[in-house]
């Protein structure tokens, strides 16, 4: 599975037109755990890899003050 279809399966067809700002620890946390109880370790990593990297970048762009991923 490339990136990007793990994005548009796993969290674009889960959070939708969601802002970033809108996201908690705990919404992502709860996401992994969901995730995690039907798809592989690797993919649920991934997908915390993923979404740790995308709120990296909007911090870094100045979109967020903090990444809700990052612990």
């Amino acid at each position: 599975m490339t990136n990007e279809d793990r994005l548009a399966h796993h969290l674009t067809s889960e959070f939708g037109a969601r802002s970033l700002g809108s996201f908690t620890r705990d919404d992502l946390q709860a996401l992994l755990d969901r995730k995690g109880q039907t798809l592989w370790f690797s993919v649920v990593d991934h997908l915390r890899w993923d979404l740790k990297q995308i709120f990296d970048m909007a911090v870094a762009e100045g979109y967020l003050q903090r990444n809700p991923a990052s612990m």
